[in-house]
């Protein structure tokens, strides 16, 4: 318990979260920001000459500690152990960060603000006229209590409340009721707590500093953000900022578990929250084209865009908040001005954000849903409907099951790092059939009728048309009696083997926290990993299904390439591109291949089963070099599994040289790019600045290869392909997947490309000929820091036995099992 004995309140009355003082619980982003006197202001903003204490990279996530300014203000005696112990908080529930500032910092009450804001960050990148995009990823109550404050001269009804000459604070503890946090009132001081309110933690305060030497007051809001008080900023919401000064300097404070629309008291429940926050950096070409000009705070949330109007007068408040909204319906959606006015006034609520910082804010609600079929690319909180549901489903479904949960679940909003839109199923597969029950993330290249392809590009998205016909490898999962959960992001146009994306953000990797997913399938991988989807299609051109397996601990299959069609399919370079399965277990990938490599699944393989079918010797044969490219404790976790494989069953293993790795990968690249700029070249010349800056130098490289550099470089990889054949036809390749562990999210771009270019070393030979090749997860590997992270192990086996592959990979799951 944290309330001392003194309090006659319930017996009943939990501890409703663990008291998280500095360091202490889960601390989920790359980067972790504590409170401390010198990471915070108190009573005013960051400008441009305040250094930053922080410095990240665009789409990395930072979990930062913020202090609410009750029980350290002067009128609370500028002492929180003693204001919060008064009211039956026991002391260690008190938090040191607010002792710490309410002890060594000071402000004057009369010319400064009462808000702690902590930072500033510096996002790299980051430049005047573009737009920062805070995610709103996490937000867990650092206490179980908060106060409500009227004070003299603030407030909706000055001069009117509080009466009396003091001023009025409400303790409020926190409870769990029926499942939820809730807080608590009496009817009268000093009575029972029967009144009782949902808890919607949020960040009153999120902005970027001002222009020139001088800090603002930290209550009144503006352009940079600020004071906002928006009460829809919770968990799985964005805001969106004009960037005014080099590296942003973003900053966030003034913690809310609830307020109410106006906030009409003053404060609303203040209590500090430790929040998770992902920062992107929109470069200005692309903010013009989904926003227009943006002249001041912006939010999304899964249902609303959310334009906000400023001023210290609520009716000019409300004007400018029209203007707002008219501009982004015009240049987002390309509406007519006069129609875009018909609609706000039909169709818009205008609420108000709050009446008691100075500056009034007002908001308007825009429904996303009721431009169906128009753009819709806000990123990581953006949502898109489709049309051909299910009956009786809703393909707008705004949620996804958190990790753990089973498919269907509507528990939390859905990451838009990994979804780009979800339902629940977005299409309802065949009421019988061998994949019943199973629910599938698509990657974002596939043909769904009535949804377009994105590719991982918000302009490309925004070009595109709704898809009239299903592909058909999606199609067969759907006979085979599997739904659709959504449509999963990926990689821009699948260029990529990291698993980042510049414009959405980068997927969790829930068996590494802090390392990168690995792509070019990052949403297929990370919803099966989660438990968000049982089965993610996805393709595979270098790597980018084996590569996420690997790092996220999963079975995936890249299958014989042309064995399983690609209409419908956008592709990367066709003399490689495959389409397959990732599974978090192998029986669930052997009842997929089963199906979709059979006859009765009709539009897939005209040639399966069969050899497919028959069972691969038990004789293994490990590639020399591609070992040798392992990191040391990878290649050392391998070779102990082969020496379990050899004492468990009896196996046949021995060691063969396929020549230099760089052989395969230095003419694979300059198909793979030729290919590449032929498919997508001439609307990468036509959408200057639209690619994030790794995909858009790989089609700057690809673009200078000359057809006579192609044509070498297809005569020195048919050779190589016809070695591996030679060998796959009498025996199964068995290596590491990978060099190692998945990379820190947080890594140089220098060493994250370094680790690309290892990567493909190992998994390109596969891809040159062509061959079935499956990562299945057997080894755990130590990752920086020392935690164990997963590793996979390849299997590669001749063309056309994709079946067996599967077969073969479980038994030898079985036969190494410790």
């Amino acid at each position: 318990m944290v309330w001392d004995e003194r309090v006659r309140w319930d017996e009943d009355m939990l501890a409703v979260t663990e008291i998280l003082q500095p360091g202490v619980g889960a601390i989920p982003g790359d980067h972790y920001l504590r409170a401390t006197p010198e990471t915070v202001l108190w009573g005013r903003l960051p400008c441009e000459t305040d250094a930053p204490v922080l410095r990240i990279r665009s789409g990395e996530s930072v979990t930062i500690d913020t202090v609410s300014h009750e029980g350290i203000l002067e009128d609370h005696g500028k002492d929180p152990l003693g204001y919060f112990t008064d009211q039956g908080v026991a002391p260690e529930a008190v938090l040191d960060d607010a002792i710490a500032i309410a002890a060594q910092l000071s402000r004057d009450p009369a010319t400064d603000g009462p808000h702690v804001v902590t930072g500033p960050v510096f996002v790299e990148g980051a430049s005047p006229g573009d737009v920062l995009r805070i995610t709103v990823e996490k937000l867990a109550p650092r206490v179980p209590y908060g106060v409500i404050s009227n004070r003299h001269g603030k407030g909706a009804l000055i001069g009117e409340l509080p009466r009396g000459d003091g001023h009025v604070s409400v303790f409020t503890p926190v409870e769990k009721r029926a499942g939820r946090l809730v807080g608590l009132l009496p009817i009268v001081d000093g009575g029972d707590r029967v009144v009782s309110f949902p808890l919607a933690p949020f960040l009153g305060t999120m902005g970027v500093a001002v222009t020139g030497p001088e800090r603002p007051h930290s209550v009144p809001p503006g352009s940079h953000g600020g004071n906002i008080d928006i009460n829809l900023l919770v968990e799985g919401t964005a805001l969106y900022l004009p960037v005014q000064v080099e590296g942003a300097l973003a900053y966030v404070g003034d913690p809310h578990f609830a307020q109410g629309d106006g906030e009409v008291a003053l404060t609303a429940l203040e209590a500090s929250l430790r929040a998770t926050l992902r920062f992107d950096v929109i470069p200005r070409a692309q903010a013009l084209v989904e926003f227009g000009e943006l002249g001041g705070p912006l939010v999304r949330t899964p249902d609303y865009l959310v334009p906000t109007g400023l001023d210290p007068d609520l009716n000019e408040a409300m004007r400018r908040c029209v203007r707002a909204a008219l501009t982004l319906i015009e240049a987002r959606y390309g509406m007519t001005e006069h129609l875009a006015y018909a609609y706000l006034s039909a169709a818009t609520d205008f609420d108000i954000s709050q009446v008691v910082d100075i500056v009034c804010g007002v908001h308007a609600r825009i429904r996303v849903s009721d431009f169906e079929g128009r753009m819709d690319a806000a990123g990581p909180a953006m949502h898109e409907t489709g049309t051909a549901p299910a009956a009786g489903d809703d393909p707008g479904s705004d949620t996804a099951p958190a990790a753990g949960d089973g498919p269907g679940s509507h528990t939390a909003p859905f990451d838009r790092t990994v979804w780009r839109t979800v339902g629940d199923p977005l299409w309802q597969g065949a009421w019988e059939g061998p994949l019943v029950g199973l629910t599938v993330a698509v990657k974002d290249l596939f043909a769904i009728a009535g949804y377009r392809i994105g590719a991982g590009n918000p302009a490309f998205l925004d070009e595109a048309r709704p898809e009239k016909t299903t592909a058909p490898a999606v199609a067969d999962l759907l006979r085979g009696g599997a739904s659709l959960r959504g449509i999963a992001r990926t990689d821009e146009f699948a260029y990529s083997i990291a698993g980042d994306n510049a414009h959405y953000g980068t997927p969790p990797n829930p068996a590494a926290p802090g390392g990168l997913p690995g792509g070019s399938s990052s949403g297929p991988a990370a919803a099966v990993a989660l438990g968000h989807a049982d089965v993610g299609l996805a393709t595979d051109t270098a790597g980018s299904i084996r590569v996420p397996a690997s790092y996220q601990g999963l079975w995936g299959l890249r299958t014989t390439h042309g064995f399983v069609p690609r209409q419908g399919l956008l592709p990367l370079a066709q003399s490689f591109d495959t389409v397959g399965w990732l599974a978090r277990d192998g029986d669930t990938l052997q009842r997929v291949a089963d199906w979709c490599l059979s006859y009765d699944s009709s539009e897939s393989t005209e040639n399966v089963f069969g050899a497919s079918d028959d069972d691969l010797p038990w004789r293994f044969v490990v590639p020399s070099e591609v070992l040798a490219a392992a990191d040391p404790e990878t290649r050392a976790a391998f070779e102990e599994l082969l020496a379990r494989l050899a004492r468990t069953d009896a196996a046949d293993v021995e060691t063969v040289s396929i020549g230099d790795l760089d052989d395969y990968l230095v003419p694979f690249r300059t198909v793979q790019g030729a290919e590449a700029w032929r498919n997508h070249g001439e609307w990468v010349e036509r959408h200057p600045g639209a690619l994030g800056p790794a995909v858009a130098e790989r089609f700057r490289v690809a673009s200078g290869i000359a057809p006579a550099e192609e044509d070498d470089a297809r005569r020195a990889l048919a050779p190589l392909a016809a070695r591996l054949q030679a060998l796959a036809a009498e025996a199964v390749l068995l290596m590491p997947t990978v060099p190692g562990p998945a990379p820190r999210r947080t890594a140089a771009g220098v060493d994250i490309d370094a680790a690309r270019t290892a990567t493909l070393r190992m998994t390109a030979p596969a891809a040159v000929a062509g061959l079935p090749s499956l990562s299945a997860p057997l080894l755990r590997v130590a990752a920086v820091g020392g935690a164990p992270a997963p590793v996979g192990v390849c299997v590669t086996s001749r063309t056309g036995t994709d079946v067996a592959l599967v077969r073969l990979a479980r038994r030898l799951a079985e036969a190494v099992q410790e």
